[in-house]
This record gives structure tokens, sequence and C-alpha cells, in this order.
């Protein structure tokens, strides 16, 4: 469920937040962090109509032009803008394409997550925050510095101890909007408009203002 107040709606772009529980670091271990991109990936489709785990399993219990049309964008409930893992929580900056698109994305992709998790963990019940926090976002210019501040996490946190590096953080959106060649994961270029479509100048806001973050209090979950 989301933060009560906000209202998702078609071409609206959001920040949502979530964190575990008891603080577990679940992100830290490379398997839990790459199924989390994976139902990231899969989810973000309509034609998403089985469980990732039995996809997984048998791709071919989805027919063949199912299975073609999971990366077409005409198809997508949600893109997604940009993401950071941290060690116990995620963000993720999400444009709405379809009816309550925001909100079924995130219970599907919370729901897999939580029961990959604890079939490996041998647990039973959340882990997650069982209310995810959200964030319209309403103009460029907070778009922009929701886009930094994601982006920023790793390096704010003290994980990334150089700014130089911050470009290597697995986790996170970040390299994607400073390479060549796009990451079909991301739609990057509603925030690189805002910067002439220039990587260079995107890669220079974020990190020649690396402690800007902390004064807008306004951003922070």
């Amino acid at each position: 469920m989301p933060e009560r107040g906000t209202k998702f709606i078609n071409k609206g772009i959001y920040h949502i937040f979530n964190k575990t529980i008891d603080k577990k670091k679940v992100f830290t271990i490379d398997k839990y962090a790459e199924r989390f991109l994976e139902l990231l990936r899969y989810y973000r489709s309509r034609k998403s109509i089985i469980s990732y785990s039995r996809f997984k399993k048998n791709p071919s219990v989805l027919a063949f032009h199912t299975q073609d049309s999971l990366n077409d964008k005409r198809y997508f409930r949600i893109e997604i803008l940009g993401f950071c893992l941290m060690s116990n929580h995620f963000h993720l900056l999400l444009k709405q394409n379809s009816d309550n698109g925001v909100q079924d994305f995130v219970r599907l992709v919370l729901n897999g997550f939580t029961r990959y998790v604890n079939l490996n963990e041998k647990r039973r019940g959340p882990f997650l925050l069982p209310r995810f926090e959200s964030r319209s976002i309403l103009t460029d210019e907070v778009l922009m510095h929701i886009s930094r501040y994601i982006h920023l996490n790793p390096f704010s946190a003290g994980i990334v101890k150089n700014i130089d590096q911050l470009k290597n953080y697995r986790w996170s959106s970040y390299s994607s909007y400073l390479q060549e060649k796009k990451d079909d994961l991301i739609e990057r270029d509603i925030v690189l408009k805002l910067f002439n479509v220039n990587p260079r100048k995107y890669q220079e806001f974020v990190e020649n203002h690396a402690d800007y973050q902390k004064s807008l209090e306004y951003i922070k979950l």
C-alpha cells in the first residue's frame, strides 16, 4: 500500500521508497539485489500475467508473443526513470503509464521479492514495511533534485568513499545515465532532456553538488 495522501495519475512521476522492518541488509547480498532488478524488469509490463518465479522456471508457460511483448513499451504499466538499492532500503523514480500502474507494480515486485527472500532464508512473514512511501514530482526542478538525491545515496551513506567512483556502484541507475548505450531497464531521457540530453552535464550536476542534497529537507523521506 502507498503512503496515504498520494494520488497516482497517468503521466505522473513519483519517488518511491521502502525499507526493511528489521534493518536487515538484504541488498548487500548479490543474489537478492539481482533478483530485485529482475522483478523490476518483469513486472513493469502488463503482460507479466504469471508470477516471475513461475516464468523463470519455465518461460514457455507464456506464449511466445507474450514473452516478446514483455519489453514492448506499449504495455508498460510504469517506466523506471531511476533506482538505487541501498543496504536495507531502496529508491525508485517511476512514471505511471496506466491506471493503478505504480501501485500494481510496487505490489507485485515487493510480493515477489518477499517470497524469494523468505524461501531462501527459510522464514515467513513480511520483512519490508507494509506501506511504501511515495512523493509526487510536480516540477522539473524537483525531478532534477530527486534524481540527483537518489543517485548520490551510496556516496552520502559512505558506501562509496570517492565521488569519482559513484558511477561504479552496481545497484544504481547512475551508470546508465552516463554511458552512451542505453540500458533498456531505464528510461533516462525524461531527466536528461533537462540537461539538453547531455550525460556529461548531468554528471556535473550530480557530482559537483554532492553535499547540496543534505540541505534539501523537502525531498528527504
